[in-house]
């Protein structure tokens, strides 16, 4: 086997930490993608409220009693 070039630039000894990184970045990715919200746009729309076409008057009418005592005869 031929020697490397260069032994600095040898990759396997820190095979480990670099999969343990990539490992913990694409837990962390699958996370946030998992507990994104999203929110229907059509559902905000303030502008259809319009409270100036609410102000119809209302008749009260006076509701009467209906209970009945011990001595009223059915």
């Amino acid at each position: 086997m031929q020697s490397k070039k260069s032994p600095k630039s040898d990759l396997t000894k820190n095979t480990k930490l670099y999969f343990a990184i990539g490992l913990c970045l694409m837990v962390f990715v699958s996370w946030r993608l998992i507990e994104w919200k999203t929110y229907d746009k059509t559902a905000i729309d303030i502008g259809t409220l319009n409270i100036q076409d609410d102000d119809d008057e209302v008749e009260e009418t006076v509701i009467e009693s209906t209970e009945t005592t011990q001595e009223e005869v059915i």
